[in-house]
């Protein structure tokens, strides 16, 4: 099993982990091309999809970003409303993310998810 590394799993989210970034302290830290990192997170390949509704945890009213899902390709894995939340409110990601993004240009659509692990 190839365990993946994490992104986006902010620790205020429900699906977020206590040992990762904080959401609030990430907004408006990003400084890369975010259309082209919104169109890399936008075609990995579902992992894990969840009847569930995801919802804008920063956003007053609590807005509604849809279905939640797991992306990955086949290296990072992070949660669809990743993209939600770098296009409103630019978070900040990883160095190391973006860089692999660049060099990646697209992520693989050809990924054997029985041998990976979260």
């Amino acid at each position: 099993m190839k365990k993946l590394k994490k992104i986006g799993f902010f620790s205020e989210l429900e699906l977020g982990e206590d040992s990762m970034l904080s959401l609030e302290n990430s907004v408006g830290k990003f400084t890369s091309n975010i259309e082209d990192t919104v169109s890399y997170l936008e075609a990995g390949v579902a992992i894990f999809v969840s009847p569930g509704l995801s919802v804008d945890v920063l956003s007053e009213d609590k807005e509604i970003i849809g279905t939640m899902e797991i992306r990955t390709d086949g290296e990072w894995a992070w949660p669809s409303d990743l993209t939600h939340y770098l296009t409103k409110y630019k978070v900040e990601l990883p160095q190391n993310f973006i860089d692999h993004i660049k060099r990646q240009k697209s992520p693989p659509q050809n990924i054997d998810v029985s041998r990976l692990d979260l």
